[in-house]
């Protein structure tokens, strides 16, 4: 079953030029000011809300899953603008305990305010009616096995379901794209990191709000210590908050169990090579209250990641040939990028050879990984490239000769 209805219109998820609406008094409001109308106003209301949700939709879904042998739900939000660009794909974030519809709504209206080299995301909520049972796995420790009882056990389950069923889901619904960035907080938190150790092709980035790592004797920060970080093919970026948890009664140790994590991470070269840990403390916020700035700055943290990640390219190059169809017989095409050879980003430096009336190539030595864009000879005329959104990425180690589609050119 696949229900669709509008995000409610709220100055956090509004990209449509500042309005949002007073529902409670039937009355558009721009830009603070209100138009109080009643009866005769409501084509004008009407008007107003279509403007204020155009482009951004949450659908609510369900899957019958085999593996958990129940009915599963998922909240997915696409962006402002995703109905208009069917030939762009878009990364995705998986947003743990979003049973609390708050968590969603904040982590996409955030996302909405984020410096994102221009792109937009998908957020996929996952919705757990019983969040421990979903997110524990099985208990090393008796007393733990105990405490937890049958709402232990199932982490593992939860992973193929997430694997086998709810992203298989997504890619035959929605044009994901490549990138999943894991957002959980307290257990689920725990589970993300977990998912790290035991899947690492589950999730590529993860952002942990207060992680419990004191459950079941340390058992988290343990399997950081015992794990093979040569397992993991490319570099991950853990970003892992925690408050002042260990004011609550019979939580002082989860300040222990941090701090067994922080240390290790700090000191285990074989963890630095593969990951890129982001630790923040917020030591005047509890353990709910953190949700909001931890999850504002892990997402500002993850874009800075990101960029550092697009600046930083092998010494060596490698020898590749891009080409480009054209929209126009008559177009000149430019090549604006990351590094020297592709004119680090002067949008008239780098000019495709003319092969036929609508192809374009350049054959060159890249770095890698090289980021670029195609333009007509300024940024007012940046290339809508067909499957890509933002910058293109290429790994030029891997592939010698790439091959795009300019749809439209701005301007």
């Amino acid at each position: 079953m696949r229900t669709v209805f509008n995000t409610p219109p709220s100055p956090l998820n509004d990209r449509a030029g500042g309005k949002s609406l007073d529902l409670k008094n039937n009355s558009p409001v721009i830009a603070g000011f209100f138009i109080f109308g009643g009866m005769k106003k409501i084509p004008l209301l009407l008007l107003l809300f279509q403007v204020v949700c155009f482009g951004q939709q949450v659908d609510n879904v369900s899957i019958d899953s085999k593996i958990m042998g129940e009915k599963r739900e998922l909240l997915v939000y696409t962006p402002f603008g995703y109905g208009e660009a069917t030939d762009n794909t878009f990364d995705v974030f998986y947003v743990f305990d979003s049973q609390n519809r708050d968590a969603f709504d904040l982590a996409h209206s955030l996302l909405a305010y984020q410096e994102t080299g221009g792109k937009s995301f998908i957020v996929v909520g996952i919705v757990s009616e019983n969040r421990n049972k979903d997110m524990l796995p099985a208990q090393q420790t008796a007393a733990y096995r105990e405490k937890w009882g049958e709402n232990a056990g199932n982490a593992d389950r939860f992973m193929a379901f997430l694997c086998n069923e709810a992203m298989p889901y997504l890619a035959a619904h929605y044009r994901v794209g490549g990138t999943r960035i894991a957002v959980g907080h307290s257990n689920s938190a725990a589970f993300v990191l977990y998912t790290l150790m035991k899947d690492q092709g589950l999730f590529n980035d993860y952002i942990a709000i207060s992680p419990n790592f004191a459950n079941d004797e340390y058992a988290l920060a343990k399997q950081f210590e015992a794990f093979d970080y040569s397992k993991l093919l490319q570099r991950k970026f853990v970003y892992v908050s925690h408050a002042a948890e260990e004011t609550i009664q019979g939580w002082e140790i989860w300040k222990t169990g941090r701090e067994r994590f922080y240390a290790f991470a700090g000191q285990s070269e074989a963890l630095k090579k593969k990951l890129d840990v982001v630790v923040k403390s917020y030591p005047n916020e509890g353990h709910w209250s953190t949700y909001l700035p931890s999850l504002q700055n892990g997402l500002r943290e993850y874009f800075a990641y990101e960029e550092r990640v697009a600046n930083d390219y092998s010494s060596e190059t490698y020898s590749v040939t891009i080409t480009v169809v054209v929209p126009d017989k008559d177009d000149v095409v430019f090549l604006t990028g990351n590094q020297p050879e592709l004119g680090n980003w002067d949008p008239g430096k780098i000019q495709l050879i003319r092969k036929s009336d609508f192809v374009r190539e350049l054959t060159l030595k890249l770095h890698s990984p090289a980021l670029f864009k195609f333009t007509k000879g300024s940024w007012a005329t940046e290339g809508s490239v067909k499957g890509f959104q933002g910058n293109i990425k290429i790994d030029t180690e891997e592939t010698q000769r790439f091959a795009f589609e300019v749809l439209r050119w701005n301007g």
